[in-house]
């Protein structure tokens, strides 16, 4: 589909002029508005095929718009490209994460605008894009102290033995005295419910003789299927019982049997634990002095693994203060961070990077709707507002977090990022007192010093290796 109408999102008149210039020349029509509010009411009414829209803007900025827009279904589908002056690998990251379409730099050339048009003409581009962390499986590590003594193996296997022994005799003495009251019961339905049939089939056949009037031929003979009847009733009960007898007394003896060996087999293991009973006392003893020597090894490797682990944060977070409006992580900085996980990983530490974002808080002066830092000599009382107006909030945080892990983080690794936003509570370094001589550029100074990033690495409790001291340490130079 062709683009025909664009919509430029731009607080600057002559950014939205010379992009609106350029699209017109390609046959675009273009509609611009100076607010992110403008745009958002704008779009109740109109559906251009495009927006360009910049970032840094009073009020709602870029990235809260295209939230907005793209969490509503009516505007959710309309092409969206940053029109900004920032850049690099991780701000692209995050404009795309949140949906835009793609960035174009503030210095656009024509020809760029025409290939991102004829792009989006012949192709639906995406409102969004998921990505997921991979699940990471983390095996928990445990130490194990063995003692070579056949006589220890044997005493546990012994005890072991006889509880399941005991066990098993007890078992068997119960399921034997069920059974047989299984077969009283059974013997006693059994033969009341014989009883019951034959006596029902008796007076049947006696209350038929007496009610058709037979005649004595046939009272003989009904004599003689009575007498036949009672012997059935008599003889089949005395049968099943006979037959019931036997089978629980063979039941009964192979039990008797098997109790017997079990007897035995427990007299046999209880002689062997008296046995090895007494030679307990040294295994006892010998046991809790290796336990105390492993107590101090582990204490001592774990106050060892802190300090370096300690060591490394610092020597990380020592150079990592940052500018008003300077990104909080540069190439550089990723390409030194991507060199230490991965001999973190080979090293098999595992745990989590911590990186806390601190604000200093800045003397600004707002200069055409943008807030920027004075000249140093400027006098502190000319400044128009005393604070960090960035673009970060808790999305960008989690944004941030999740790319930093998709590309720094090895595969496979048991190394995780976290991204904390601290705000501006927890300074560094004190602001200098507020005095008539005091001047721009030395609030600003300490407030560079409190606009840092810090990092720590908080390993897992039950993680199955320490890196050593040396090896880590030649890891973060590149970082200081």
């Amino acid at each position: 589909m062709k683009i025909k109408r664009a919509l430029v999102v731009d607080d600057s008149k002559v950014a939205r002029t010379v992009l609106a210039d350029i699209l017109k020349k390609q046959g675009v029509a273009v509609d611009t508005t100076e607010s992110a509010e403008d745009a958002l009411e704008y779009l109740l009414e109109t559906r251009p095929d495009v927006i360009f829209l910049d970032h840094v803007m009073p009020g709602m900025d870029g990235f809260q718009a295209m939230r907005a827009i793209k969490q509503n279904p009516e505007t959710a589908t309309i092409p969206i490209m940053m029109y900004t002056s920032k850049e690099g690998e991780v701000y692209v990251g995050q404009a795309r994460a949140l949906g835009a379409a793609g960035c174009l730099p503030k210095q656009v050339q024509p020809v760029d605008v025409a290939k991102v048009l004829e792009s989006l003409s012949h192709a639906h581009i995406p409102h969004g894009e998921q990505s997921a962390n991979d699940a990471v499986s983390e095996d928990n590590a445990s130490a194990v102290v063995e003692i070579d003594d056949t006589d220890a193996g044997s005493s546990v296997r012994e005890r072991m033995l006889e509880t399941v022994e005991l066990a098993e005799a007890d078992a068997i003495q119960s399921a034997l005295k069920q059974l047989l009251e299984r077969q009283r019961s059974t013997l006693r339905k059994d033969i009341g419910e014989e009883c019951e049939r034959a006596t029902r089939t008796v007076m049947t056949e006696l209350q038929a003789a007496n009610g058709a009037g037979v005649g004595k031929r046939q009272r003989h003979m009904s004599g003689l299927m009575r007498l036949a009847l009672l012997g059935i009733v008599i003889v089949l009960p005395a049968v099943v019982l006979f037959k019931l007898y036997l089978n629980a007394e063979t039941e009964k003896d192979q039990l008797e049997q098997r109790y017997t060996r079990l007897l035995a087999r427990q007299e046999s293991l209880q002689s062997t634990v008296e046995r090895n009973v007494q030679s307990q006392g040294v295994l006892g003893q010998k046991y809790q002095a290796m336990q105390a020597s492993f107590d101090r090894q582990q204490s001592q490797a774990e106050r060892e693994r802190r300090q370096l682990l300690d060591t490394v944060a610092w020597a990380i977070s020592e150079r990592s203060t940052l500018d008003y409006g300077q990104q909080p992580i540069d190439e550089a900085q990723l390409d030194a961070m991507r060199g230490l996980l991965a001999r973190l990983d080979e090293l098999g530490f595992a745990g989590t990077l911590r990186i806390n974002r601190h604000h200093g808080r800045f003397c600004l002066m707002n200069v055409n709707g943008i807030y920027m830092k004075p000249r140093d000599d400027t006098s502190f009382g000319s400044c128009t507002v005393i604070d960090n107006p960035v673009d970060w909030d808790g999305a960008n945080t989690r944004v941030l977090e999740q790319l930093l892990n998709n590309e720094l983080v090895p595969r496979g690794s048991r190394i995780r990022i976290q991204v904390v936003d601290t705000g501006v509570d927890r300074p560094r370094n004190l602001y200098p007192p507020l005095t008539a001589a005091l001047t721009a550029g030395d609030w600003n100074r300490v407030a560079i010093s409190n606009n840092r990033l810090e990092f720590t690495l908080l390993p897992d409790e039950k993680a199955s290796h320490s890196p050593s001291l040396q090896a880590v340490g030649d890891s973060t130079g590149g970082l200081q």
